[in-house]
C-alpha cells in the first residue's frame, strides 16, 4: 500500500505569496493537485503545509465544505476527507503542520512521513503544479517496492519519487537541521532506480513569477 505525501510547507518568498492558491484554469493549484493525488491509486494523501499555513487549511476546508470538485472518486463520495472525528476510516485527505518548517524542507518530510499508513511513499511537491493521476498511478505501477523510484525527464531527476519502510524509518531518525533527501538517496545509491518519463511535468517547477507564467502556458496545452 503507497501513501502519498505532498509538501506544501515552503515560504513561497521568490513567488510573493502563497503560489499554491494561484489560479490555474478554473481552480488553484492546490485544489488540481490534490484532485490528481486524491483521484490516484495511493491510498491516502497527507498534505504537509507550514508557513500561513490557516490561510490554505481554511481554503482547502470550504472547498470540501461545498460543491467539491474534488469528489469524483467512490473512495470519499459523500464523505468528508476532512471530517475531524476521531474515525479516521476512509479519510483520504489529511492535513499536517509542520511547526518547524523553517528548519527547511527535510523537517516538513519527517512531519509528513510520521502520518502515513502505507509501507511505501509517494514523495511529491507542491511547486510541481503539472502532476498529474496517470504520472502518479504509472510511476506506482512501475514501483518494485525495495527501489527508491526516481522520475526522470531528459535525464533530468525530478518529482514525485517513491520509496520504502527502512528508508523512512532512516529518514525520520535523521537530523532534519543537518540533512537532505539527497544525502539519504546517495547513501541507498545501490537501490536507486531512474525512470524516464515521456512527461515534462516531473521536471516542471514553479517558484517565481516568470515560472507561473510559463506554467498558465503549458497547461492551456
Amino acid at each position: 500500500m503507497i501513501s502519498g505525501v505532498l509538501l506544501s510547507a515552503g515560504k513561497s518568498e521568490r513567488m510573493g505569496g502563497q503560489k499554491v492558491l494561484l489560479k490555474l484554469g478554473e481552480r488553484t493549484v492546490i485544489e488540481n493537485l490534490l484532485g490528481e493525488y486524491l483521484n490516484s491509486n495511493l491510498i491516502e494523501v497527507v498534505l504537509v503545509l507550514g508557513k500561513n499555513a490557516s490561510a490554505v487549511k481554511e481554503f482547502i476546508e470550504s472547498v470540501f465544505e461545498k460543491d467539491n470538485p474534488l469528489k469524483k472518486s467512490a473512495d470519499y463520495k459523500g464523505l468528508n476527507p476532512l471530517k475531524k472525528s476521531g474515525d479516521s476510516k476512509g479519510v483520504k485527505l489529511r492535513i499536517v503542520i509542520n511547526e518547524n518548517y523553517e528548519k527547511g524542507m527535510f523537517s516538513s518530510i519527517q512531519a509528513g512521513l510520521r502520518e502515513i499508513k502505507g509501507d511505501a511513499v509517494l514523495l511529491g511537491l507542491a511547486d510541481n503544479p503539472l502532476i498529474h493521476r496517470g504520472l502518479i498511478n504509472f510511476l506506482i505501477s512501475h514501483f518494485s517496492g525495495s527501489d527508491i523510484l526516481i522520475p526522470t525527464f531528459n535525464e533530468r531527476r525530478g518529482h514525485p519519487v517513491l520509496f520504502s519502510k527502512p528508508l523512512i524509518e532512516e529518514i525520520l531518525s535523521s537530523d532534519p537541521e543537518h540533512t537532505t533527501l539527497r544525502d539519504i538517496f546517495n547513501k541507498h545509491n545501490d537501490i536507486v532506480r531512474l525512470l524516464e518519463m515521456q512527461d515534462e511535468a516531473v521536471c516542471i517547477d514553479m517558484d517565481t513569477k516568470e515560472d507561473y507564467e510559463q506554467v498558465k502556458k503549458l497547461w492551456l496545452k
